[in-house]
Parts: structure tokens; sequence; C-alpha cells
């Protein structure tokens, strides 16, 4: 039995998906609450704990950063105490964000963490309550730094793939943030993370932060030409007005994943996208 939080966001959704035959076990509690806790606590037979829960949209970060540290860094607390009084392992999703904006590409699990902004921060001060954690009481706690996810159990129309997906299906035109049309990133098919997490769950006496990424790196506009060319349109590009601050050049390393599982994400973006427009169709 797995205890999974957030299950009913993006990860969450598509871990029970991908994985049916899990017995996971789900609560509604809110995770950073002590009712959470204790309601763990009385838990049974629980073998491990993944923690998807928390707010990873930026700009709702950047509008209400005290919420952004309860939902990411309190909630994470939370889960550690709670994982720490069962005695069992955690995994943690993290964010490639952590490291904020470097100058060193590709980004190995050594780079400091320099997050600046509200989100990138509270992801930050999560994964040094990890690290305290594994330092501290000798636990079990795997971070997993995840690049950018995308998949068809994405509801959120404010990140790149699934919004220019559905605005193209609707016949409108792809829309991004002004100034983002050259910001690069990694990809990560969901099907890949959730093969890596449940490879964690089944493995012991491993520990530790690991970047998970195809080390495939994309431009905002290579994107959305991926997206058309797959789906048969080729309309402009809007801009929405930005008042937020986003890393313009990310890049991560996977390879101490692949040593360590023996495998990492191997799912191409233009793969991933065809298999959501199959799913969605």
């Amino acid at each position: 039995m797995i205890l999974l939080t957030g299950h009913e966001g993006f990860i969450g959704k598509s871990l029970r998906y991908h994985q049916p035959t899990v017995e996971w076990v789900v609560t509604d509690l809110d995770v950073a609450t002590t009712e959470f806790r204790v309601a763990v606590d009385n838990m049974s037979n629980i073998e491990a704990i993944v923690h998807c829960a928390g707010n990873s949209i930026v700009s709702v970060c950047a509008t209400n950063p005290m919420g952004a540290f309860l939902s990411n860094t309190l909630a994470t607390a939370s889960v550690l105490e709670s994982a720490r009084g069962l005695g069992v392992p955690v995994i943690v999703l993290e964010s490639d964000k952590v490291y904020g904006a470097q100058s060193l590409k590709p980004l190995t699990e050594t780079a400091p963490l320099n997050g600046f902004s509200p989100y990138e921060k509270s992801k930050v001060l999560a994964a040094e309550l990890c690290d305290f954690y594994r330092d501290y009481y000798g636990m079990d706690v795997i971070s997993l730094r995840l690049t950018n996810t995308y998949g068809p159990h994405d509801n959120n129309l404010t990140r790149l793939i699934p919004g220019t997906v559905a605005r193209l299906r609707c016949g409108e035109a792809p829309m991004i943030w002004a100034g983002s049309e050259e910001m690069r990133r990694d990809y990560l098919w969901i099907g890949d993370l959730c093969e890596v997490i449940m490879a964690f769950a089944r493995r012991e006496n491993l520990a530790g932060a690991y970047n998970v990424t195809s080390e495939e790196n994309y431009s905002t506009r290579e994107v959305i030409d991926i997206i058309q060319e797959e789906m048969g349109t080729k309309l402009p590009i809007l801009y929405n007005k930005k008042d937020f601050s986003e890393i313009p050049y990310q890049r991560m390393d996977g390879s101490k994943l692949r040593k360590d599982l023996g495998f990492g994400p191997s799912t191409k973006l233009r793969e991933g996208i065809r298999k959501m427009l199959d799913l969605y169709s």
C-alpha cells in the first residue's frame, strides 16, 4: 500500500491511471495540517509515500507567495514528518526550478539551489527539508527534480502543451506569455515519470536527489511548431502580457538517474504529443 498525496492533481491522477494494480491510499485532508498527520499516524500497512501535492503554477505562486509556501514547503515538511513517524521511504516530487537561472548547462544534482521567484523559492525550501530529513534522521527520501512534464491528464490550460492543444482543437491560435517564445526547457512524458516513480517505490536503500528528464531541450516556439504539425494547423502565435519572471533557459543532466535505476525517460516530445492527441481523440 502506497500513500499518495495530491491524488486529484495531474501527476496523482496519471499515477493511478498508469499503475492501476498498485493499492493506492488517498485522503482529501489538507496535507499541511495536523489533521493529515494524525490520520497518517493511524494508517497501517503503508509501505511508502509518494508526495505529489503542491502548487506548480508559477504565475499563481507569484501573486500568492504565502499560498506557495504553505502548499509547497509546509506540506512537504508535514509529509516528511509523517514518513518519519511511519518509518517508511518517501518520494517527493520536486522541480528543476530549484536550480534557478544558472550559466552552467546541463545542470547536475550538485548544482547550487538558486531559485528566486516565489514558486522557485518554495521548492528550494522543500528540497532543503528533504536534505535535512535525509542527513539528520537518515531517512530514505527520494527527491525527483522534474523537468516540464506533460500528458493527457493535465487539465491546467495555463501550461504550454495542454493550453496549446486545447486552443487549437477549438480553432483558436496558440497563446503564450510575452517574451517567452525563445525560453528553453527539457520536456518529460508523464508515462515515463510514472515508471520512474514506481521503480523508486520498489527499491530499497536509495536516497538523494535525481533530475528526471528526457534530455530533449526545446524552445517554446519549437514546442508549438511540433504541436501544430501534429494537429495539421499553422496559426500565428498570440501573446499575453506577463507580470512575473521566469528562468530563460534550463537544461538538465539525467545521467545519475539512468546510472542508479538502470533506465530513464525515453519518450521523445513528438511521440509524446502524438500519444496525447490519440488519447484525446
